[in-house]
């Protein structure tokens, strides 16, 4: 009977989940249960800060190839300039997510937290100081690598550089993981599928685009180097947002359970 009402139940929220409407199901589905109301609002804040610099990035691009804009006057418009605003503007989410990690792992002590602040400071770290490009041009030259498969030399010594911190990475989460109660780590799913996008767009798109966007015809390489420029740095930019704005949550979360006193109304 136990079993049976447990059942019961369990098809109870989910036929009240499944008359809510997409827009609760998604509401309940991508936000973590604390901080729901300040990840929705900030989110949509980092989002559209990104499509102002996705649509500014298009302009730039078709205003250079149309030759009614200089491309060294339209670098400031493009994602792929680097240290450029858009370039900056992702930094400071990342910071600003590492930051509210510290805060957070300070307000609760789990350890899951200072995990994912230690690996969003270290991605920060080489993105912006370009170690991976550094040292993949050191391995490269060092190791005497040669192009072949439509990549450069260089790119299999970056390859073996975000390797090597990925690894850091899934070693220093998965510490922070095993020693975390498993009722406090509500948030890890959130920040993987997050920091997963960000891989993926920021390693796999970054190195897919090498050989398909070397073509001679002019019109089709722009086209190409438009679509990869906007799924490499555009969806960087948009995973980034979403770890700032699951950061912020679990700052809120864990500031309530501590029963410190923040501007955010309970989740």
């Amino acid at each position: 009977m136990l079993i049976e009402s447990r059942s019961v139940d369990s098809a109870d929220r989910w036929g009240a989940r499944s008359r809510i409407g997409i827009v609760e199901w998604v509401r309940y589905t991508i936000a973590p249960p604390g901080g729901r109301d300040i990840f929705f609002w900030l989110l949509a804040l980092l989002l559209l800060g990104d499509a102002i610099f996705i649509v500014a990035h298009i302009g730039g691009k078709f205003l250079a190839w149309r030759d009614l804009l200089e491309l060294s006057s339209a670098t400031a418009l493009l994602l792929t300039t680097d240290n450029g605003v858009a370039e900056q503007f992702n930094y400071s989410k990342l910071l600003a997510a590492v930051f509210m990690m510290a805060i957070a792992w300070r307000c609760s002590r789990v350890p899951v937290y200072a995990a994912f602040a230690v690996v969003l400071f270290i991605l920060l770290l080489d993105d912006s100081l370009q170690i991976h490009e550094i040292g993949g041009g050191w391995i490269a030259h060092t190791f005497g690598f040669v192009p072949m498969l439509g990549f450069r030399d260089v790119d299999f010594g970056e390859l073996i550089v975000m390797g090597g911190t990925g690894a850091i990475a899934l070693v220093t989460i998965a510490a922070g993981y095993l020693c975390t109660p498993k009722h406090r780590a509500i948030f890890v799913p959130c920040l993987l599928g997050a920091m997963g996008l960000l891989v993926f767009c920021g390693v796999f798109i970054d190195m897919v685009d090498i050989p398909l966007t070397d073509v001679e015809n002019r019109l089709l390489r722009s086209v190409l180097g438009l679509v990869f420029s906007i799924l490499e740095d555009g969806g960087e930019m948009v995973a980034v947002s979403f770890l700032c704005a699951y950061a912020a949550a679990a700052l809120i979360w864990e500031s309530q359970r501590a029963g410190i006193s923040m501007l955010a109304p309970s989740a």
